[in-house]
């Protein structure tokens, strides 16, 4: 079917504002007003007795007769670390070997700055960590910004020689090295996503937090932006997203955005390589794809002129995970476009005729990988389980997260973010060192 990645990040919205792990639209709330709808939704963030870090471990259900209002601020405090019951067993729960695409598994969860790789049996062959605090110290969060950022990594990138580029949401970026020692910090405010280029270049999300007299003369915003940086971490160049917008035909959209704190909230980056670039101009080498949340649109943006070249939006609503195909196609996950409900669109970039599409409900958030034998990896965020499927919808492999916390009197499951299947071979040479 499809060889390529996307990874969907799916958030459950409707009545009850079920605890998803974004925050929505002006959802930006200080910390100060967190605390207290922290103690007025009668759920703690403090430390616990358990392994796993203090952090924000909330319970899907409400303490009963909290208010609308409450409950849509705790629905915006986003990016939780774990809010589902855990169930019953953990580990790789599934495995048809002769079904299953072969290769290793790489993921990351809200318990900890922690990746690991295992292998499809569940045996874990190798784990990276860095504590957040050696890396900033003297850390404070800000008033507007999400406070898990420093619990967990949010997006990783592995490299074929064992180093492994990490996101703390908001935060920033670090990269350590396969025995987990630190190589270099980027402390601009990356965010959700980031590229490699076989150029050995780093596309990065980034946010600067600063007052723009033309978004909004009185108060602080996350201007969008985009860093790129070589790979020993020094940036060669930063582009303001909002400025490509200013500088292009679709400069207008810009207007809704006024007195938004996140006024973009982009959450996927793609850098094209160049491969179509005989489909269209649009797909040539170096050009950047990127989604746009808050105008629930895709766009490809030109880094060297700073304009964006091409828009679209209309066919879903909060999306993310925007893709250029192999097959010139674009896929995209349509958070709650579907009569309030999520889906997969595979579409054609230029006529936008839908021609696959995969319905998901609000009970399953997940992101997916399409893997080369055909079959598709799932992966449940807030329920922390992974599966993979075949294309008759046979289950052929199953991991549910060993890693849960006891909190007021439940056990939760920590949300698990991203798995990947990384082919074998990718980390060989490394891999075999480290065992002899």
């Amino acid at each position: 079917m499809k060889n390529t990645q996307i990874v969907i990040a799916l958030v459950a919205l409707g009545a009850g504002f079920v605890l998803g792990y974004l925050t929505h639209r002006n959802g930006w709330i200080p910390v100060s007003v967190r605390e207290g709808v922290r103690e007025a939704a009668g759920v703690g963030s403090g430390a616990v007795e358990s392994p796993m870090p203090a952090g924000e471990w909330y319970p899907q259900t409400f303490v009963p007769g909290i208010d609308a209002e409450t409950r849509e601020q705790m629905a915006s405090l986003g990016y939780l670390q774990a809010s589902e019951a855990a169930p019953p067993v953990s580990g790789v729960v599934q495995f048809v070997p002769s079904l299953t695409q072969a290769g290793l598994n790489l993921y990351v969860d809200g318990h900890a700055p922690e990746a690991v790789l295992m292998d499809a049996q569940g045996e874990v062959l190798h784990t990276w960590s860095y504590p957040f605090e050696e890396v900033w110290p003297n850390y404070s969060p800000p008033e507007y910004v999400r406070n898990t950022g420093d619990k967990y990594w949010r997006r990783v990138h592995l490299l074929p020689n064992g180093d492994l580029l990490a996101i703390h949401d908001g935060i920033g970026m670090i990269c350590v090295d396969k025995d987990s020692k630190l190589k270099w910090v980027y402390d601009k405010r990356a965010h959700h996503d980031l590229a490699v280029t076989e150029d050995d270049e780093i596309y990065v999300l980034t946010r600067t937090e600063h007052v723009v007299p033309r978004i909004d003369p009185e108060r602080i915003v996350l201007e969008p932006g985009i860093s790129v940086l070589s790979m020993d971490g020094t940036e060669l160049r930063h582009v303001s997203l909002w400025e490509c917008f200013e500088n292009s035909p679709y400069a207008h959209v810009l207007e809704g955005l006024k007195g938004i704190v996140d006024v973009f909230h982009d959450n996927t980056i793609q850098v094209f390589d160049g491969s179509q670039a005989n489909r269209s101009p649009l797909f040539a080498k170096g050009k950047v794809l990127v989604s746009i949340w808050t105008l629930d649109a895709i766009a490809i943006v030109n880094l060297d002129t700073k304009t964006v070249e091409w828009y679209l939006a209309g066919m879903w609503d909060a999306q993310h995970e925007s893709e250029l195909l192999p097959n010139g196609n674009m896929i995209i996950f349509d958070n709650r476009g579907d009569g309030g409900q999520s889906r997969i669109l595979e579409f054609d970039s230029f006529t936008q005729e839908i021609v696959w599409s995969y319905r998901g409900t609000e009970e399953r958030p997940f992101h997916t990988e399409w893997l080369e034998n055909g079959n598709t990896l799932i992966t449940e965020t807030k329920n922390g389980r992974a599966f993979e499927v075949t294309p008759k919808g046979e289950t052929v492999w199953e991991f549910v997260n060993p890693n849960q916390v006891d909190q007021d009197g439940m056990t939760l499951i920590a949300a698990l973010w991203e798995v990947e299947r990384v082919p074998e071979g990718y980390v060989e040479e490394w891999l075999t060192d480290q065992k002899d």
